[in-house]
């Protein structure tokens, strides 16, 4: 778990939204791969006031000390906060509360936070309908949840990876408000470092084969915890729900179903993967709004 240039921008971005304060909670402790001149670059390069008056202390850890990285205090206090907090089910990284996610937070955890980052932490907690109960209990109202988490090519990382209609459903049937939700692509290209920042929008990716496109994604989304928002409503994905309505109500199949049955089977078994193939080509900037690239 660690936040690179890219996430600590984002936070930068959601800070500049609506301003950080108060206590933050840190899903396992985080590794801040940046050094404090690193930060104040990427400060000026946002346009983001650092809070002065905060000491840039390294990290415990010896071998990120050794590359002059910052601890996740500084950090975190540098957005905003008053308080970092740390939570995982050991303590041998030094976190500030132990507790097992796959259990129920006790009561003196509830209501407690200002924000909660979690920063590729669920995607190894088993129980994940109680991880995020857990999380909208810890959270005051008007708190915020950020999560920064794998979708595609993190095979063998953790238990899952994540897509944003996952976040787009449960939050949405809970009664929380989605601030903001990216799909970013991770070049592995040691050329083209930079991180692209797409807004996600429902159905936006039906049509597109992202295994298609070089390099990892991952999902940042901020909801916001409001007076009538709970943890554990249905949730069904939407897609499939506006098929089914269509369909019992005599709607039509879409044109590109209705043209598809009229082929014979073996032509669409032969166009079917040309078909994925070009479209995986086709970048993702025609199917979601390119927001940054950090």
């Amino acid at each position: 778990m660690g936040l690179a240039r890219a996430t600590i921008k984002l936070l930068m971005r959601e800070c500049q939204r609506e301003a950080f304060s108060g206590g933050v909670l840190e899903l396992g402790k985080q590794d801040i791969l940046a050094t404090p001149s690193d930060l104040r670059k990427w400060a000026k390069e946002m346009r983001f006031d650092l809070k002065p008056w905060v000491r840039m202390e390294l990290s415990e850890k010896p071998d990120m000390r050794l590359l002059n990285y910052i601890s996740d205090f500084p950090l975190f206090k540098s957005l905003g906060f008053d308080h970092v907090d740390s939570i995982d089910d050991n303590n041998y990284e030094g976190c500030t509360i132990v507790h097992d996610m796959n259990k129920e937070v006790p009561p003196e955890l509830q209501g407690r936070f200002d924000a909660i980052y979690d920063g590729g932490t669920s995607e190894h907690i088993f129980n994940l309908p109680r991880a995020f109960a857990n999380y909208a209990k810890m959270l005051k109202v008007s708190g915020r949840i950020i999560h920064s988490l794998p979708s595609s090519n993190y095979l063998d990382h953790g238990l899952y990876m994540f897509t944003p209609n996952l976040f787009l459903e449960y939050y949405s049937a809970n009664g929380w408000k989605i601030e903001s939700l990216f799909l970013i692509r991770q070049r592995t290209s040691k050329d083209d470092h930079k991180w692209e920042i797409y807004e996600y929008e429902p159905g936006g990716l039906s049509r597109h084969r992202i295994g298609g496109v070089s390099g990892m994604f991952v999902i940042f989304c901020v909801a916001k915890k409001l007076t009538a928002s709970t943890y554990d409503a249905p949730v069904r994905q939407g897609c499939f729900e506006e098929t089914r309505k269509r369909s019992a109500s005599g709607g039509e199949t879409v044109p590109e179903a209705k043209a598809a049955g009229r082929l014979p089977k073996w032509v669409k078994n032969l166009l079917v993967p040309i078909y994925a193939r070009i479209i995986g080509l086709i970048p993702l900037k025609f199917f979601l709004k390119l927001v940054a690239r950090y």
